[in-house]
Protein backbone atom coordinates (compact mmCIF):
# COMPACT_ATOMS: atom_id res chain seq x y z
CA UNK A 1 0.00 0.00 0.00
CA UNK A 2 2.89 2.82 0.79
CA UNK A 3 3.74 1.91 -2.62
CA UNK A 4 0.59 2.35 -4.26
CA UNK A 5 0.03 5.81 -2.57
CA UNK A 6 3.06 6.68 -3.66
CA UNK A 7 2.53 6.01 -7.48
CA UNK A 8 -0.86 7.98 -6.50
CA UNK A 9 0.50 11.25 -5.42
CA UNK A 10 3.97 11.26 -7.40
CA UNK A 11 3.48 9.62 -11.08
CA UNK A 12 0.19 10.28 -12.25
CA UNK A 13 0.14 14.19 -14.04
CA UNK A 14 -3.67 13.73 -13.94
CA UNK A 15 -4.13 14.16 -10.40
CA UNK A 16 -2.39 16.95 -10.68
CA UNK A 17 -4.46 18.20 -13.04
CA UNK A 18 -7.55 17.49 -11.08
CA UNK A 19 -6.14 19.08 -8.25
CA UNK A 20 -5.89 22.52 -9.90
CA UNK A 21 -9.84 22.24 -11.57
CA UNK A 22 -11.14 21.55 -7.67
CA UNK A 23 -8.43 23.76 -6.18
CA UNK A 24 -10.10 26.46 -8.36
CA UNK A 25 -11.05 29.23 -6.17
CA UNK A 26 -14.93 29.21 -6.19
CA UNK A 27 -17.31 31.68 -4.11
CA UNK A 28 -20.53 29.81 -4.21
CA UNK A 29 -17.99 26.99 -2.48
CA UNK A 30 -16.48 29.05 -0.25
CA UNK A 31 -20.06 29.86 1.39
CA UNK A 32 -20.85 26.17 1.18
CA UNK A 33 -23.55 26.97 -1.03
CA UNK A 34 -23.58 24.09 -3.76
CA UNK A 35 -26.35 21.48 -1.82
CA UNK A 36 -27.58 24.48 0.08
CA UNK A 37 -31.31 25.67 -1.58
CA UNK A 38 -31.96 28.92 0.20
CA UNK A 39 -28.77 30.12 -1.26
CA UNK A 40 -29.67 28.66 -4.86
CA UNK A 41 -32.93 30.14 -4.54
CA UNK A 42 -31.52 33.70 -3.74
CA UNK A 43 -29.90 33.43 -7.08
CA UNK A 44 -32.17 32.92 -9.27
CA UNK A 45 -34.37 35.77 -7.22
CA UNK A 46 -31.52 37.67 -8.27
CA UNK A 47 -31.64 36.31 -11.62
CA UNK A 48 -35.02 36.11 -12.41
CA UNK A 49 -35.65 40.27 -11.72
CA UNK A 50 -35.31 41.96 -15.07
CA UNK A 51 -34.29 45.20 -13.27
CA UNK A 52 -31.27 43.77 -10.77
CA UNK A 53 -27.68 44.59 -11.61
CA UNK A 54 -27.21 41.56 -13.45
CA UNK A 55 -27.11 43.20 -16.63
CA UNK A 56 -29.23 40.56 -18.13
CA UNK A 57 -32.49 42.16 -18.13
CA UNK A 58 -34.83 40.14 -18.79
CA UNK A 59 -33.21 37.29 -20.57
CA UNK A 60 -32.70 35.10 -17.87
CA UNK A 61 -36.59 34.98 -17.21
CA UNK A 62 -37.32 34.46 -21.23
CA UNK A 63 -35.05 31.59 -21.51
CA UNK A 64 -35.40 29.21 -18.58
CA UNK A 65 -39.10 29.85 -19.16
CA UNK A 66 -38.23 29.03 -22.83
CA UNK A 67 -36.78 25.48 -21.67
CA UNK A 68 -39.23 24.53 -19.09
CA UNK A 69 -42.00 24.84 -21.70
CA UNK A 70 -40.38 23.22 -24.01
CA UNK A 71 -40.33 20.10 -22.23
CA UNK A 72 -43.96 20.54 -21.37
CA UNK A 73 -44.98 21.02 -24.79
CA UNK A 74 -42.95 18.41 -26.27
CA UNK A 75 -44.52 15.72 -23.62
CA UNK A 76 -48.09 17.32 -23.37
CA UNK A 77 -50.75 17.81 -25.50
CA UNK A 78 -52.72 19.37 -23.01
CA UNK A 79 -50.29 22.39 -22.53
CA UNK A 80 -51.97 25.66 -24.29
CA UNK A 81 -49.61 26.58 -27.09
CA UNK A 82 -49.99 30.07 -25.40
CA UNK A 83 -47.02 28.35 -23.10
CA UNK A 84 -45.09 27.44 -26.37
CA UNK A 85 -41.15 28.92 -26.67
CA UNK A 86 -41.77 30.35 -29.71
CA UNK A 87 -44.48 32.22 -28.22
CA UNK A 88 -42.43 33.49 -25.18
CA UNK A 89 -39.55 34.51 -27.64
CA UNK A 90 -41.58 37.00 -29.34
CA UNK A 91 -43.57 37.93 -26.17
CA UNK A 92 -42.65 41.61 -24.53
CA UNK A 93 -41.93 40.66 -20.84
CA UNK A 94 -43.28 43.26 -18.75
CA UNK A 95 -44.83 43.90 -14.81
CA UNK A 96 -42.12 41.13 -13.39
CA UNK A 97 -42.76 40.92 -9.69
CA UNK A 98 -40.99 37.75 -7.37
CA UNK A 99 -41.87 36.78 -4.34
CA UNK A 100 -39.28 34.63 -2.11
CA UNK A 101 -40.68 32.06 0.65
CA UNK A 102 -44.43 33.38 0.09
CA UNK A 103 -46.60 31.43 2.11
CA UNK A 104 -43.31 28.90 2.15
CA UNK A 105 -43.40 28.38 -1.60
CA UNK A 106 -39.76 28.87 -2.76
CA UNK A 107 -40.25 31.28 -5.19
CA UNK A 108 -43.56 33.11 -7.06
CA UNK A 109 -42.79 35.26 -10.37
CA UNK A 110 -45.68 37.47 -11.66
CA UNK A 111 -45.46 38.60 -14.78
CA UNK A 112 -47.07 40.19 -18.48
CA UNK A 113 -46.41 38.89 -21.84
CA UNK A 114 -47.31 40.19 -24.82
CA UNK A 115 -47.78 39.60 -28.06
CA UNK A 116 -49.41 40.86 -31.38
CA UNK A 117 -50.85 43.45 -29.01
CA UNK A 118 -52.47 40.36 -26.66
CA UNK A 119 -51.58 40.59 -23.45
CA UNK A 120 -51.83 37.56 -20.73
CA UNK A 121 -51.19 37.77 -16.83
CA UNK A 122 -49.11 34.49 -15.61
CA UNK A 123 -48.31 33.33 -12.03
CA UNK A 124 -45.66 30.48 -11.85
CA UNK A 125 -44.88 28.61 -8.32
CA UNK A 126 -41.29 27.11 -8.33
CA UNK A 127 -40.31 24.40 -5.47
CA UNK A 128 -36.84 24.18 -5.11
CA UNK A 129 -35.55 20.91 -3.81
CA UNK A 130 -31.64 20.33 -4.06
CA UNK A 131 -30.96 17.34 -1.11
CA UNK A 132 -34.36 18.17 0.25
CA UNK A 133 -37.52 15.37 -0.37
CA UNK A 134 -41.03 16.97 -0.78
CA UNK A 135 -43.69 16.34 2.04
CA UNK A 136 -46.58 14.53 1.65
CA UNK A 137 -49.38 16.31 -0.05
CA UNK A 138 -46.95 19.51 0.15
CA UNK A 139 -47.27 20.52 -3.54
CA UNK A 140 -51.30 20.03 -3.71
CA UNK A 141 -51.10 22.30 -0.78
CA UNK A 142 -49.24 24.76 -2.75
CA UNK A 143 -51.45 25.13 -6.12
CA UNK A 144 -54.60 25.01 -4.22
CA UNK A 145 -52.87 28.35 -2.83
CA UNK A 146 -51.93 29.64 -5.65
CA UNK A 147 -55.21 28.62 -7.07
CA UNK A 148 -57.36 30.54 -5.03
CA UNK A 149 -54.87 33.56 -4.25
CA UNK A 150 -54.17 34.39 -7.96
CA UNK A 151 -57.38 33.82 -9.35
CA UNK A 152 -57.28 36.55 -11.81
CA UNK A 153 -54.14 35.78 -13.73
CA UNK A 154 -54.77 34.20 -17.15
CA UNK A 155 -52.34 31.58 -16.36
CA UNK A 156 -51.11 29.35 -13.52
CA UNK A 157 -47.83 27.10 -13.73
CA UNK A 158 -46.08 24.96 -11.41
CA UNK A 159 -42.39 24.30 -11.65
CA UNK A 160 -40.67 21.26 -9.36
CA UNK A 161 -37.14 22.38 -9.46
CA UNK A 162 -35.11 19.63 -8.86
CA UNK A 163 -31.35 18.13 -8.68
CA UNK A 164 -31.95 14.57 -9.98
CA UNK A 165 -35.34 14.72 -11.28
CA UNK A 166 -37.57 13.49 -8.66
CA UNK A 167 -41.21 13.09 -9.87
CA UNK A 168 -43.79 15.21 -8.38
CA UNK A 169 -46.49 13.98 -6.04
CA UNK A 170 -49.06 16.10 -7.74
CA UNK A 171 -49.21 15.44 -11.83
CA UNK A 172 -49.84 19.57 -11.94
CA UNK A 173 -46.55 20.39 -11.32
CA UNK A 174 -44.21 20.54 -14.30
CA UNK A 175 -40.95 19.19 -13.77
CA UNK A 176 -37.40 20.85 -14.34
CA UNK A 177 -33.77 20.59 -13.43
CA UNK A 178 -30.84 22.79 -13.06
CA UNK A 179 -29.62 21.08 -16.64
CA UNK A 180 -32.47 23.75 -17.33
CA UNK A 181 -31.11 26.72 -15.44
CA UNK A 182 -27.74 26.28 -16.24
CA UNK A 183 -28.68 26.20 -20.39
CA UNK A 184 -30.51 28.98 -19.81
CA UNK A 185 -27.93 31.44 -17.56
CA UNK A 186 -25.17 29.93 -21.00
CA UNK A 187 -27.46 31.09 -23.51
CA UNK A 188 -28.46 34.78 -21.95
CA UNK A 189 -24.98 35.23 -21.28
CA UNK A 190 -23.93 34.77 -24.30
CA UNK A 191 -26.43 37.32 -25.92
CA UNK A 192 -25.88 39.59 -23.50
CA UNK A 193 -22.18 39.43 -22.51
CA UNK A 194 -22.08 42.88 -23.68
CA UNK A 195 -24.26 44.70 -21.33
CA UNK A 196 -23.37 42.52 -18.55
CA UNK A 197 -20.74 44.48 -15.41
CA UNK A 198 -17.57 42.76 -14.79
CA UNK A 199 -18.54 42.05 -11.01
CA UNK A 200 -21.95 40.50 -12.00
CA UNK A 201 -20.20 38.76 -14.91
CA UNK A 202 -17.64 36.90 -12.20
CA UNK A 203 -20.24 36.31 -10.16
CA UNK A 204 -22.99 34.54 -13.06
CA UNK A 205 -19.62 32.05 -14.15
CA UNK A 206 -19.13 31.31 -11.03
CA UNK A 207 -22.60 30.19 -10.30
CA UNK A 208 -22.18 28.57 -13.57
CA UNK A 209 -19.00 26.57 -12.96
CA UNK A 210 -20.64 25.00 -10.04
CA UNK A 211 -23.46 23.96 -11.61
CA UNK A 212 -21.50 22.49 -13.47
CA UNK A 213 -19.56 20.81 -11.41
CA UNK A 214 -22.13 19.83 -8.48
CA UNK A 215 -25.21 19.02 -10.76
CA UNK A 216 -24.00 17.74 -13.96
CA UNK A 217 -22.53 14.28 -14.19
CA UNK A 218 -19.92 14.33 -17.09
CA UNK A 219 -17.72 17.35 -16.62
CA UNK A 220 -14.07 17.17 -17.11
CA UNK A 221 -12.59 16.63 -12.94
CA UNK A 222 -15.22 13.67 -13.26
CA UNK A 223 -13.89 12.03 -16.06
CA UNK A 224 -10.53 12.94 -14.63
CA UNK A 225 -11.24 11.42 -11.35
CA UNK A 226 -12.56 8.56 -13.39
CA UNK A 227 -8.78 7.71 -14.96
CA UNK A 228 -7.40 8.06 -12.01
CA UNK A 229 -9.71 5.48 -9.87
CA UNK A 230 -9.05 3.54 -12.59
CA UNK A 231 -5.38 3.54 -12.36
CA UNK A 232 -5.19 3.31 -8.51
CA UNK A 233 -8.12 1.93 -7.41
CA UNK A 234 -6.21 -0.12 -4.59
CA UNK A 235 -4.98 3.26 -3.05
CA UNK A 236 -7.83 5.41 -3.38
CA UNK A 237 -9.81 2.33 -2.12
CA UNK A 238 -7.41 2.58 1.09
CA UNK A 239 -8.16 6.44 1.51
CA UNK A 240 -11.87 6.22 1.62
CA UNK A 241 -11.34 3.76 4.00
CA UNK A 242 -9.81 5.97 6.23
CA UNK A 243 -12.53 8.91 5.61
CA UNK A 244 -15.48 7.25 5.27
CA UNK A 245 -18.70 8.79 2.88
CA UNK A 246 -21.66 6.36 3.88
CA UNK A 247 -23.26 6.96 0.52
CA UNK A 248 -20.09 6.33 -1.20
CA UNK A 249 -19.37 3.18 0.50
CA UNK A 250 -22.87 1.84 0.82
CA UNK A 251 -22.56 2.07 -2.96
CA UNK A 252 -19.46 0.37 -3.60
CA UNK A 253 -20.41 -2.33 -1.31
CA UNK A 254 -23.61 -3.62 -3.71
CA UNK A 255 -21.94 -2.35 -6.37
CA UNK A 256 -19.11 -5.56 -5.46
CA UNK A 257 -22.17 -7.87 -3.68
CA UNK A 258 -23.89 -7.92 -6.82
CA UNK A 259 -21.27 -8.00 -9.45
CA UNK A 260 -19.75 -11.21 -7.32
CA UNK A 261 -23.13 -12.82 -7.46
CA UNK A 262 -24.10 -11.96 -11.22
CA UNK A 263 -24.39 -16.00 -11.85
CA UNK A 264 -26.67 -16.26 -9.07
CA UNK A 265 -28.64 -13.16 -9.40
CA UNK A 266 -28.49 -14.02 -13.57
CA UNK A 267 -27.68 -10.13 -13.81
CA UNK A 268 -25.00 -7.90 -15.14
CA UNK A 269 -23.32 -5.27 -14.08
CA UNK A 270 -23.70 -1.58 -15.81
CA UNK A 271 -22.19 1.95 -15.11
CA UNK A 272 -22.81 3.15 -11.59
CA UNK A 273 -22.31 6.47 -9.33
CA UNK A 274 -22.36 7.54 -6.17
CA UNK A 275 -26.29 6.69 -4.50
CA UNK A 276 -27.01 4.80 -7.71
CA UNK A 277 -25.66 1.00 -8.94
CA UNK A 278 -26.85 0.27 -12.25
CA UNK A 279 -27.17 -3.83 -13.12
CA UNK A 280 -28.84 -5.25 -15.97
CA UNK A 281 -30.86 -8.98 -16.07
CA UNK A 282 -29.38 -11.06 -18.31
CA UNK A 283 -32.08 -10.69 -20.82
CA UNK A 284 -31.34 -7.25 -21.84
CA UNK A 285 -27.48 -8.12 -21.94
CA UNK A 286 -27.74 -7.44 -25.83
CA UNK A 287 -25.49 -5.81 -28.21
CA UNK A 288 -28.44 -3.66 -29.00
CA UNK A 289 -29.27 -2.43 -26.01
CA UNK A 290 -25.19 -2.12 -25.24
CA UNK A 291 -25.20 1.02 -28.07
CA UNK A 292 -26.77 3.24 -25.32
CA UNK A 293 -25.12 6.21 -24.12
CA UNK A 294 -26.72 8.03 -21.24
CA UNK A 295 -24.85 7.10 -18.37
CA UNK A 296 -21.51 7.48 -20.52
CA UNK A 297 -19.73 5.07 -22.90
CA UNK A 298 -20.02 1.32 -22.25
CA UNK A 299 -23.56 2.03 -20.87
CA UNK A 300 -27.43 0.20 -22.31
CA UNK A 301 -30.50 2.12 -23.18
CA UNK A 302 -32.16 0.28 -20.40
CA UNK A 303 -31.12 -0.50 -16.91
CA UNK A 304 -32.12 -1.67 -13.40
CA UNK A 305 -31.07 1.32 -10.89
CA UNK A 306 -30.52 0.70 -7.03
CA UNK A 307 -31.87 4.41 -6.14
CA UNK A 308 -30.21 5.59 -2.75
CA UNK A 309 -31.68 9.06 -3.20
CA UNK A 310 -35.05 8.40 -2.20
CA UNK A 311 -36.50 7.68 1.49
CA UNK A 312 -36.49 3.97 1.09
CA UNK A 313 -34.00 2.19 -1.42
CA UNK A 314 -35.64 1.04 -4.83
CA UNK A 315 -35.13 -0.94 -7.68
CA UNK A 316 -35.73 1.22 -10.62
CA UNK A 317 -36.35 0.68 -14.34
CA UNK A 318 -35.08 3.20 -16.37
CA UNK A 319 -34.33 4.29 -20.33
CA UNK A 320 -31.72 6.43 -20.57
CA UNK A 321 -32.03 7.23 -23.92
CA UNK A 322 -33.08 6.00 -27.48
CA UNK A 323 -34.81 6.30 -30.49
CA UNK A 324 -37.69 8.71 -30.36
CA UNK A 325 -40.37 6.66 -31.88
CA UNK A 326 -38.72 3.64 -29.59
CA UNK A 327 -39.10 5.94 -26.15
CA UNK A 328 -42.56 7.32 -27.24
CA UNK A 329 -44.38 3.67 -27.85
CA UNK A 330 -42.41 2.58 -24.24
CA UNK A 331 -43.85 5.73 -22.51
CA UNK A 332 -47.51 4.58 -24.09
CA UNK A 333 -46.54 1.39 -22.63
CA UNK A 334 -45.88 2.51 -19.44
CA UNK A 335 -49.34 3.76 -18.71
CA UNK A 336 -50.70 -0.16 -17.80
CA UNK A 337 -49.55 -2.53 -15.67
CA UNK A 338 -46.69 -3.98 -15.04
CA UNK A 339 -45.30 -0.83 -16.10
CA UNK A 340 -45.98 2.64 -14.66
CA UNK A 341 -45.39 6.20 -14.96
CA UNK A 342 -43.19 8.23 -12.31
CA UNK A 343 -43.40 11.37 -14.30
CA UNK A 344 -46.53 13.12 -15.40
CA UNK A 345 -45.50 14.10 -18.87
CA UNK A 346 -42.51 11.94 -20.79
CA UNK A 347 -39.22 12.98 -19.43
CA UNK A 348 -36.51 14.65 -21.45
CA UNK A 349 -34.17 11.89 -20.65
CA UNK A 350 -34.25 9.33 -17.65
CA UNK A 351 -37.42 7.73 -18.21
CA UNK A 352 -38.56 5.42 -15.37
CA UNK A 353 -40.70 3.00 -16.43
CA UNK A 354 -41.47 0.89 -13.26
CA UNK A 355 -40.39 1.60 -9.30
CA UNK A 356 -40.03 -0.89 -6.82
CA UNK A 357 -40.02 0.07 -3.58
CA UNK A 358 -38.30 -1.14 -0.43
CA UNK A 359 -38.72 -0.17 3.40
CA UNK A 360 -35.05 0.06 3.99
CA UNK A 361 -35.03 3.83 5.20
CA UNK A 362 -31.70 5.31 3.53
CA UNK A 363 -32.26 9.16 4.73
CA UNK A 364 -29.99 8.83 7.80
CA UNK A 365 -27.71 7.18 5.69
CA UNK A 366 -25.19 10.42 6.51
CA UNK A 367 -24.82 9.40 9.89
CA UNK A 368 -21.10 8.02 10.56
CA UNK A 369 -22.83 5.55 12.94
CA UNK A 370 -24.46 3.54 10.47
CA UNK A 371 -23.77 0.05 10.71
CA UNK A 372 -22.99 -0.07 6.94
CA UNK A 373 -22.71 -3.99 6.49
CA UNK A 374 -25.87 -4.66 8.44
CA UNK A 375 -27.38 -2.30 6.04
CA UNK A 376 -25.66 -3.89 2.60
CA UNK A 377 -27.06 -7.08 3.82
CA UNK A 378 -30.66 -6.12 4.57
CA UNK A 379 -30.13 -4.32 0.50
CA UNK A 380 -29.02 -7.38 -0.99
CA UNK A 381 -31.64 -9.80 0.17
CA UNK A 382 -34.41 -7.12 -0.70
CA UNK A 383 -32.88 -7.15 -4.30
CA UNK A 384 -32.53 -10.81 -4.20
CA UNK A 385 -36.35 -11.49 -3.51
CA UNK A 386 -37.52 -8.41 -5.64
CA UNK A 387 -36.12 -9.80 -8.95
CA UNK A 388 -37.68 -13.01 -8.21
CA UNK A 389 -41.04 -11.40 -7.57
CA UNK A 390 -43.88 -12.20 -9.89
CA UNK A 391 -44.49 -7.80 -10.46
CA UNK A 392 -40.55 -7.43 -11.18
CA UNK A 393 -40.96 -10.68 -13.85
CA UNK A 394 -43.57 -9.21 -15.84
CA UNK A 395 -42.01 -5.98 -15.81
CA UNK A 396 -38.58 -7.94 -16.71
CA UNK A 397 -40.55 -9.44 -19.49
CA UNK A 398 -42.08 -6.53 -20.91
CA UNK A 399 -39.28 -4.66 -21.12
CA UNK A 400 -37.43 -7.19 -22.68
CA UNK A 401 -39.59 -7.39 -25.76
CA UNK A 402 -38.69 -3.80 -25.81
CA UNK A 403 -34.98 -3.93 -26.13
CA UNK A 404 -35.68 -6.74 -29.21
CA UNK A 405 -37.37 -3.52 -30.97
CA UNK A 406 -33.72 -1.39 -30.83
CA UNK A 407 -32.30 -0.60 -33.81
Amino acid sequence: MPEALSALVMDDEDLSELEALVAKFNMFRVLKAGQNELRHSNMLVWLFKPTESHGLDEQFLRRWLMEVMHSANQNNDAVPKSRSPVWIDAATISNVEVHREWHNIDIILEFSLSVLGKQTDWVIAIENKVNAKQGKSQLQGYRRRIDEHFQGADERSFVFLTKNEEPPADPAWLTSTYSDVLRALERSVAAQRDTIGREPLFLIEQYMELLREEFLEDTEAVELARAIYKRHAAAIDFIFECKVDPIFELSNRLEDRLRNNEEQLGIAMSKSGKGRVRLIPKAWDTMANAAGRAWGENGHFVVLELDFYPKVVELNIVAGDGPEDWRDKLWERCGEPPLQRSQRTIPRRFLKAYRGKSNIRVNGVADLDLDLESIEDEIFEWVKAHLKSHKFQEAQNVITGFIKELP
